[in-house]
Order: structure tokens, then C-alpha cells, then sequence
């Protein structure tokens, strides 16, 4: 920190030299406090607001188990999604336990808490319904999210028996 400082101060004399020894010039010569290297704010965590819902109380959401949702279900706001595939394509509820507690994995967001509410297979794909605590609620696939509380991939471990 003290070279840089050094330099720093070294270039500005350097410049005020250069200055062709013409004492009439009205621009003022460089100075360099330690007020101005110490202005830069130091990283930090940046500050957010208090989500409008308690963590607690988002945890108690019901979650949608037991059957595929239809859009009626969606439409009593009893599941986040409902796939409407053609015939023939396999599709299933599964029996996540929740709600679950996850995160995104690499993303933007990811310490945003969100709590997986509904988790349905459509063919290989498998997509899960969450609420966080800003009123919010969305879908995303599975391999996008990371279990909250133990930072690793959802997996067996998390389906029940």
C-alpha cells in the first residue's frame, strides 16, 4: 500500500516537473491526499431489505403431492404449474419431501431462499414448483437447484421411500 502511495505521489511530482517550469499556468499542480486513496468503499455485503414474509411462515406453504396437477388446480392456486402435454407423454408427481428448503445453483440470485412446493416428471425432465418469501412462485428444473441447507444437488436422499 505504501509503494502505490509512493508512486503515486512520485508521478505527480513527475507531472508538475514537466510542466515546462512555465510558472504562469493557472491550472493547479496534482496533490494527492490520503483522503482520496482511502475514498474507494471497501467490499462488503450488500444490504437488502427484510423479505414482506418470514421464513418460518413460508415454510408452513402446503405443498401440492400425490397427483399431477391439472390447470383447474392452478387456477384455485392450489399448484404453482400444470403441464398440458400431448397424449402418450409420461408424466408423474413426485414424492419430494417438502417443503423443501433450496437455492438456484449458479445464479444471479442464488441466496435468495426458495421453497420447493411441487415436483412433477414430463418425460425426462423433471421441474419443481416453488414460493419464496417475497409472495413470489415459479418453476425450475431440478438439476438447477441445490439443497439449502446442506449445499449439495437434490437427490434419493430427499425422495420419500
Amino acid at each position: 500500500m505504501k509503494f502505490q502511495i509512493y508512486s503515486l505521489v512520485f508521478v505527480g511530482i513527475a507531472l508538475t516537473a514537466c510542466n515546462g517550469g512555465n510558472s504562469e499556468s493557472t491550472e493547479p499542480a496534482v496533490v494527492l491526499t490520503e483522503q482520496s486513496i482511502d475514498s474507494i468503499p471497501r467490499a462488503g455485503n450488500r444490504e437488502r431489505p427484510l423479505p414482506p414474509t418470514p421464513y418460518s411462515e413460508v415454510m408452513k406453504t402446503k405443498p401440492f403431492t400425490g397427483k399431477v396437477a391439472s390447470t383447474e388446480d392452478v387456477q384455485k392456486n392450489g399448484a404453482i404449474f400444470s403441464f398440458s402435454p400431448p397424449k402418450g407423454n409420461v408424466q408423474a408427481a413426485l414424492p419430494l419431501r417438502m417443503p423443501l428448503m433450496v437455492f438456484w445453483d449458479r445464479h444471479p440470485n442464488q441466496d435468495t431462499i426458495l421453497f420447493a412446493v411441487q415436483c412433477e416428471r414430463l418425460g425426462v425432465d423433471t421441474m419443481v414448483g416453488w414460493v419464496n418469501a417475497w409472495g413470489k412462485s415459479g418453476m425450475s428444473p431440478l438439476r438447477e437447484l441445490i439443497h439449502a441447507q446442506e449445499q449439495r444437488r437434490i437427490d434419493e436422499r430427499d425422495f420419500i421411500k
